[in-house]
């Protein structure tokens, strides 16, 4: 049977990786506007970055010297000078270059200023500081030859006011429209597993038709009026192949019955044998339309012994007829459930296949159990490995030179045993030959 447990994937993207992509590029370019809009900002109002920068300066100082640390030069100045007040005007410390002054006025009330000058700008401020010590005032100057002075106020805005807001709001989105996705494509993902799951032998299968979305039902309502068009043809074929078949028979009848009133002689002996030989691919025919049409466990019990038994009685003759031996071995008494007729075609054509390929003078074996086994043991050149996965094909022969059939018989095994439930196999039968194994136990 097909594996349909691990079907082929094609390769790409899935539908998550795109979208996870694409809105990913979304929240970059929504990134990269926000910087760019600061960066306008700022380039529009300096004196706003200057602010920015005494007061992220101002809160350093108050730290350092909290912990006890001198306060280091900002990073691009070429001289600075502070000072910390108390609420009362005290001075609590001061530092940098004396020859830049302090500024003034100082403390009662925050101010900035930017100035550009030769060489460089200047700036120059007072601001409290909010938390921590109750009333402290810093203040400072600072001057620098160039704008890089802003970098790490420019870095801190953009912390705050892009990155923090941003990767929130991108992490929730990313999740939400995630989770979106999947909720949407569920019909997708059930149907998909409807189809891995859906049986060659039960044609009337059909996918359930979700309320939504509704571009999933249109496919899903697609995809069943198409099982519906395969069912159609697949019967029309069968019936037809039933139809042909049964109606062949009669006129081969006929055929025989006239081959047999002919003067005997060579050419009446190859008329005889290819007229036998076409009744067999007919009977075939008409056993394989009837496999593909069976509904396993309509008819009932079946005991295996019993119908092995009768069918080895009914071709005994036979073999005896061809100077083999045909032998029958009862080791269980096992039950399935399902059809007598069908079983008995199945095993009738493996113990016809195993008559043809044992040489004359030896026995095949017909076996029951253990368990709800059959098995049909020849002493002929066996079946390669290579050929036990096709053996049971429609029409596969490993000698296509041979006339003796058309390889449906193995095809009627199969069929039957699919219908069943169950397993046809070949293995090597111990001191050469084949083994065929009938195992219903999947049927139980």
């Amino acid at each position: 049977m097909p594996d349909r447990a691990n079907p082929a994937r094609p390769g790409g993207p899935g539908l998550y990786s795109q979208i996870a992509a694409t809105l990913g590029l979304l929240i970059i370019a929504f990134a990269i506007f926000n910087v760019l809009l600061v960066l306008g900002l700022y380039a529009a109002d300096r004196s706003q970055l200057a602010r920015d920068m005494v007061r992220i300066e101002a809160a350093r100082i108050a730290r350092d010297h909290d912990e006890g640390r001198a306060p280091t030069r900002p990073l691009g100045a070429t001289g600075w000078r502070w000072t910390l007040i108390d609420a009362g005007g005290h001075a609590l410390g001061s530092g940098g270059d004396q020859a830049l002054g302090s500024p003034s006025p100082f403390g009662a009330v925050d101010w900035t200023s930017f100035e550009e000058m030769p060489g460089g700008v200047r700036i120059a401020g007072v601001t409290k500081i909010e938390g921590g010590k109750d009333g402290r005032w810093v203040g400072m100057v600072i001057s620098a030859k160039s704008d890089a002075i802003f970098a790490k106020a420019i870095t801190t805005e953009l912390l705050d006011h892009v990155v923090l807001p941003i990767a929130p709001l991108a992490a929730l989105l990313l999740a939400f429209s995630l989770w979106q996705v999947r909720r949407l494509t569920r019909p997708l993902r059930e149907a998909a597993a409807e189809v891995d799951a859906l049986d060659p032998a039960m044609l009337e299968g059909r996918l359930s038709e979700p309320r939504n979305p509704q571009e999933v039902r249109v496919l899903v309502e697609a995809m069943n009026r198409a099982l519906a068009r395969i069912e159609a043809g697949t019967r029309l074929v069968r019936e037809f192949n039933a139809n042909a078949a049964h109606e062949l028979r009669t006129p081969l009848s006929i055929m025989h019955l006239a081959i047999d009133r002919l003067p005997p002689s060579e050419a009446t002996d190859q008329l005889r044998g290819d007229v036998t030989g076409l009744t067999r691919i007919v009977t075939q025919m008409l056993d394989l339309a009837q496999a593909d049409a069976m509904i396993a466990g309509a008819d009932g019990p079946v005991d295996l012994g019993a119908l092995a038994g009768d069918l080895v009685a009914q071709m005994a003759p036979l073999a005896w007829a061809d100077k083999r031996d045909i032998r029958f071995r009862h080791e269980d008494s096992p039950v399935v459930d399902g059809h007598a007729e069908a079983i008995a075609r199945a095993l009738r054509n493996l113990i016809e296949n195993a008559l043809r390929h044992t040489p004359e003078g030896s026995v095949v074996t017909v076996t029951v159990g253990p368990g709800p086994l059959l098995s049909v043991r020849d002493h002929g050149p066996g079946v390669p490995p290579g050929s036990r996965q096709r053996v049971f094909e429609r029409f596969w022969r490993a000698d296509r030179d041979r006339s003796d059939g058309a390889g449906l018989g193995l095809g009627i095994v199969q069929a039957t045993m699919e219908a069943h439930g169950g397993e046809a196999r070949v293995e090597d039968a111990e001191g050469g030959g084949a083994l065929f194994v009938l195992d219903f136990g999947q049927a139980g």
